[in-house]
């Protein structure tokens, strides 16, 4: 703890004595850093960044934009406070814990095709939303809504290849995108390809007995493969008219296959040492229709309505041979629709939104083999929700009231669940260059649907003397939608050459989906070890960040330094369990011409949820990319450099039945080279603007699985 006083100390001295430097040597004038940007001849200053009641609006510089490849590479470079970008992986998260981050274009959440055709010369702006409103959903930590220009005319074509150079691991995507007057045509095709070998996975598992004893087992895996192939292709078409409607149509599929899974691991019991296999086939198919229309009406209120129909099908096999041979199938297929609509309007006061979500969902999963079970689930949920925005006496504020209405049923039972959610959001400036937001909400949080499927899962087995211990998963189909409340207090300070943001978050998750272990002993000896969850007491954190960003030359140079502490507090029926973890890391910029210079380092995230102990593996680059006019780009990655085994993950459980310790490791990280070529060719493109707002999507296969 003082370890991390005294770098929140040494943070915000580093950033008063950058504020004091130009406060001393500047007039009284806007002390926001500016850009210049032109739009057909015409120069418009704009702030590089302005305070939000919700968060922030970042305006990218233009070294920036121009040293970005994809939407990736440019988030990568604003470093947004409590967001990780991994352009190799293609992936944007926060912390674990957090919640999840949706990333959207002009307020449509965004594909990962969508980021990967992202024009750069079209980004005007970036919203990043640090208090998501109720519109949003359940576990959204962050929004980013990078706002572009709607091209009227002309095409553009281009692509992307990422392809390692020392491991087995290849991503391509290819796009095109013709506009005429009012309509617009696209298409998006992707491939990826990865056969990672070099994972390792060691455990050591102490078992309680009835009897006082105590039974060991260690596995260690020595063979490892998972092959992993998907394709995915996407065709759209918009109708639109400015300020006056857009229509938007959008047909996907998309398929992932790992038809090859195969693990083997030595296994050392208490009676033998025997090398066991793990065998699976996992393959997937996605056919999602998405119908998007938006009406302008007059005085200045909108309507929108959004509607999603999609298709999950999937094939399950897996089999693992200890002690006796397990094995099962699986056949899935989903059906779900999601609707939505908002209607909004821009009093000069404020701004009133109301809306209504629905979702009507459809699980057929029919397990085979070892595991035999067919249960078919029905899942439906309602969300009313209404919001005012604005301003009043100098502080920015959002209220709003939700509630969520939330339906199971299967095979057995059903239940019906009903939650309030409301949501205040705070802001006040205390200066042009010093805000403080306060927001706090309450709201649902729903079990997996995995979670709730009555299919018992056959984990491990170890054969004893004269017994047999059996480790088991089982679903609850009687969990609950437990209520989530959350405190935050944030402080923004933004200059010329120092952004600083520090969050104090308080969160408490009551009646919340615990993790449950029993152990019963059969009347032929054997022991089972049964995991299991249930609704019990609460999970609490205390979560601090700083986040430091230094232009140290500006549109040049830009340093960020970053520290967290995190305090875990877990009350179960039989448990409590504490932890106190300190965490990090910095990204660097460097923009010098044609070439941009990246590297960055993350300490990974630190937990303890429930029993389960959790240290995530560290993450590290070193990047180099080379601007080839206006064809593209040339970039080269360097992933955990000077560490050929790079630990993944660790994790421990803390039971009073049984201790497991887990740790994997990772060759194929290691030192990982990547090459990326980004192409783009362009003619006669013009452009226009035009707003969207919903857009919801649902491809939860609900099957099963080993993890």
């Amino acid at each position: 703890m003082k370890k991390f006083v005294f770098i929140c100390i040494q943070m915000w001295v580093a950033s008063s004595m950058l504020w004091a430097q130009e406060t001393a040597g500047s007039v009284a004038t806007d002390s926001v850093a500016t850009k210049e940007v032109k739009l057909e001849g015409v120069t418009v200053k704009a702030a590089r960044v302005m305070k939000t009641v919700d968060g922030m609006k970042v305006f990218p510089s233009q070294a920036q934009l121009e040293a970005s490849a994809d939407g990736y590479s440019l988030l990568q470079k604003l470093s947004l406070p409590g967001i990780r970008v991994d352009e190799v992986m293609r992936t944007i998260t926060a912390p674990e814990m957090i919640g999840s981050v949706q990333v959207r274009i002009n307020d449509v959440p965004a594909s990962t095709q969508d980021l990967l055709s992202l024009e750069m010369g079209t980004v005007q702006s970036i919203d990043f939303i640090t208090s998501p409103g109720l519109r949003y959903g359940d576990g959204v930590a962050y929004v980013i809504d990078i706002h572009v220009l709607r091209p009227t005319s002309g095409y553009v074509v281009g692509g992307e290849v990422l392809q390692a150079v020392n491991r087995r691991h290849n991503s391509d995507n290819v796009y095109l995108r013709m506009n005429r007057g009012k309509s617009e045509f696209s298409f998006n095709y992707d491939f990826g390809w990865t056969d990672f070998r070099g994972s390792r996975f060691n455990s050591t598992t102490d078992y309680a007995l009835a009897d006082g004893t105590t039974a060991s087992v260690i596995n260690r895996t020595f063979s490892y493969k998972n092959p992993f192939i998907s394709n995915g292709l996407s065709a759209k078409y918009s109708l639109a008219e400015d300020e006056k409607y857009l229509f938007l149509a959008t047909l996907s599929q998309s398929f992932g296959n790992s038809p090859s899974f195969h693990a083997e691991k030595e296994v050392i019991q208490p009676l033998s040492t025997d090398t066991v296999t793990t065998q699976s086939k996992d393959r997937t198919g996605t056919t999602q229709l998405d119908l998007y229309f938006n009406l302008h009406l007059p005085h200045a209120q909108t309507l929108t309505a959004n509607a999603v129909g999609t298709y999950v099908g999937s094939r399950y096999g897996y089999s693992y041979d200890a002690v006796s041979p397990y094995i099962y199938n699986v056949r899935g297929r989903t059906n779900s629709l999601t609707s939505e609509w908002l209607y909004e309007n821009r009093f000069k006061p404020f701004t009133f939104s109301v809306g209504f979500k629905q979702h009507q969902q459809y699980l057929g999963n029919e397990y085979t083999g070892d595991l035999l079970k067919d249960n078919p689930l029905h899942n439906s949920g309602q969300y009313l929700y209404a919001q005012l925005r604005g301003k009043l006496f100098g502080v920015g504020y959002k209220a709003g009231m939700g509630v969520s209405h939330v339906y199971y049923s299967q095979q057995g039972g059903s239940f019906n669940y009903w939650l309030p959610r409301p949501k205040v959001t705070l802001n006040y400036p205390l200066s042009s260059s010093l805000s403080l937001s306060y927001d706090f909400e309450m709201r649902s949080s729903a079990p997996r649907i995995a979670q709730l499927t009555d299919v018992t899962q056959m984990n491990e087995r170890v054969l004893l003397p004269f017994a047999l211990i059996e480790e088991l998963s089982i679903g609850n189909p009687t969990l609950k939608t437990n209520p989530d409340y959350e405190h935050q207090l944030r402080l923004d300070y933004d200059s010329r050459h120092v952004t600083n943001s520090f969050l104090a978050l308080y969160r408490n998750c009551h009646r919340t989906r615990m993790q449950d272990i029993a152990r019963q002993t059969l009347s032929d000896g054997t022991t089972q070890y049964i995991f299991s969850r249930t609704n019990q007491g609460s999970v609490q954190m205390i979560y601090l960040y700083d986040y430091l960003t230094l232009h140290l030359i500006p549109e040049k140079f830009d340093l960020t330094l970053y520290g967290t502490f995190l305090r875990c507090f877990n009350f179960g029926d039989h448990y409590t369990h504490l932890r106190n973890t300190l965490m990090g890391g910095f990204d660097l910029n460097a923009y010098l011409g044609k070439f941009t210079l990246s590297a960055s380092y993350d300490s990974g995230w630190h937990f303890l949820e429930g029993e389960g102990k959790g240290d995530g593996g560290y993450a590290s680059y070193l990047s180099v990319s080379y601007r080839i006019g206006k064809l593209g780009s040339l970039s080269l990655f360097w992933q955990h450099p000077f560490d050929s085994n790079v630990r993944e993950n660790k994790s421990e459980l803390l039971n009073r039945y049984l201790h497991k310790t887990i740790s994997s490791y990772s060759t194929d990280l290691g030192n990982m080279v990547s090459l990326r070529l980004t192409l783009h060719l362009s003619h006669g493109r013009r452009y226009a603007t035009q707003q969207q707002t919903l857009k919801n999507t649902n491809v939860d296969s609900g099957v099963v699985k080993h993890e």
